[in-house]
């Protein structure tokens, strides 16, 4: 058969009728301590790392097991289980960046610049990784107790990012899936830690407030963190733009593959998307169908895999002495293998979430005969979009879910033999 370059993307290539409806799961890490904190998830969900009162913790999500590795704290794992974090270096007695190649594997420390030196009581620590594993960021610490942004190449060497002088400290806390693009913070004259930004070795810093960028895209055109006291997202040809009131740590801490970001506000834990703005964590898995169990509380998410079917993060749980640790998975039954196709048909929908309407856009790769409509989770049809032949290339259809409730809908394409849907998500 003909292998076409074009793919079914995230759709449900099979009988719209074997849809599964959306499950979701609260889950507590059984690790026993006063303070648990997950703070990194791998991107295929199946690793969750943080750290507890007595040290850096590995949690296994299939077996439901743990390991607590030594003092010190876990930032990000791979799908391979490599991790990254700090611990206590014997040799120094200070905290230090470093790494393991898996889950099996001792953890090595990372190397310093030539001057670093341990400072009350740190001498590094590494914040994020690329999904791959080959580049580590982070930051060290100078004679003068300032500190350096940094990144460890896949050999392992360390880069000192660029500062604005050396007597003003920088830190680097997340990278793009290339690591071209790095963020943190860095320190001003004025203003104190600012939000900054090293593409490609230069550095870019937003100096009109206090803040920081935990988090990036994927591809480097949206970052996420704070500013001003305010939740913040910077976006390429867009700029800075806040959210909410002032609160205490205000955070986006993790960001999906679609741009949902993910963190907390004064109330809690909360997500954004371009379309629904800032929505309570809690509302946003209600909108699903959940039910929040009785104990559980979602302070802040600390990390969400790249298609946003894991959270992790802190809170309350029902066996926590004081902070407790959880994850959340979404189970939408999309989890399925790619399918080649000759002569395919792609269905997509943007925005995604969407509110009040979204634009569904269909490619078709030849001349077909096709029937575009909505459905709701409960199987029925409630939009009719389409139907009759339509000539190869792309055509745009408008779907409004004005009078609807939040939910899951479903764009469902039938031509030919062949049965593709789309999952839609109206959060208002």
């Amino acid at each position: 058969m003909k292998k076409m370059a074009m793919i079914v993307l995230l759709v449900l290539a099979y009988a719209f009728e074997a849809m599964a409806e959306i499950t979701v799961g609260i889950h507590e890490i059984p690790i026993q301590g006063i303070n648990v904190i997950s703070v990194g998830v791998s991107p295929n969900g199946k690793y969750i790392v943080g750290t507890v009162d007595y040290g850096a913790f590995t949690y296994i999500v299939e077996d439901n097991s743990y390991d607590v590795w030594g003092q010190g704290t876990f930032f990000a794992v791979t799908n391979a289980g490599k991790v990254t974090g700090d611990l206590i270096d014997p040799s120094t007695n200070a905290s230090t960046a470093g790494y393991a190649p898996d889950l099996d594997s001792d953890f090595i420390f990372l190397p310093n610049v030539e001057n670093w030196i341990p400072a009350d009581p740190f001498l590094s620590s590494s914040y994020g990784m690329t999904p791959d594993g080959n580049i580590i960021v982070g930051m060290g610490w100078h004679p003068n107790y300032t500190t350096q942004a940094c990144y460890w190449d896949e050999n392992y060497e360390v880069h000192a990012l660029p500062r604005l002088a050396n007597n003003r400290s920088a830190c680097a806390y997340g990278v793009t899936d290339d690591g071209m693009t790095i963020v943190g913070w860095q320190e001003t004259d004025y203003y104190g830690r600012c939000p900054s930004i090293w593409e490609n070795g230069e550095q870019t810093v937003f100096d009109g407030l206090d803040g920081e960028f935990y988090c990036v895209n994927s591809d480097g055109t949206m970052a996420g963190g704070n500013y001003g006291g305010r939740l913040a997202i910077w976006k390429q040809g867009v700029g800075m733009t806040v959210y909410g009131d002032e609160a205490y740590l205000p955070n986006f801490m993790g960001v999906t593959e679609d741009n949902m970001f993910a963190g907390k506000d004064g109330n809690g834990a909360v997500i954004w998307t371009e379309e629904t703005g800032v929505v309570s964590f809690v509302d946003y898995l209600e909108s699903l169908g959940a039910e929040i169990p009785g104990g559980f509380s979602f302070y802040q998410i600390n990390s969400v895999t790249p298609d946003g079917k894991v959270f992790v993060g802190w809170g309350s749980t029902p066996n926590s002495a004081n902070i407790g640790t959880w994850y959340v998975t979404i189970d939408d039954g999309s989890d399925v293998e790619e399918q080649i196709v000759e002569d395919s048909s792609i269905l997509m929908n943007y925005p995604n979430p969407f509110n009040p309407s979204t634009t569904i856009s269909l490619e078709l790769l030849s001349n077909q005969n096709i029937e575009l409509s909505v459905y709701n989770s409960n199987g029925e049809m409630i939009s009719s979009l389409a139907r009759g032949m339509y000539k190869k290339g792309t055509h745009d259809f408008s779907f409004s879910g004005l009078n609807l409730s939040s939910g899951i809908y479903y764009a469902k394409l039938s031509s030919g033999n062949q049965i593709i849907t789309r999952k839609m998500m109206l959060l208002k």
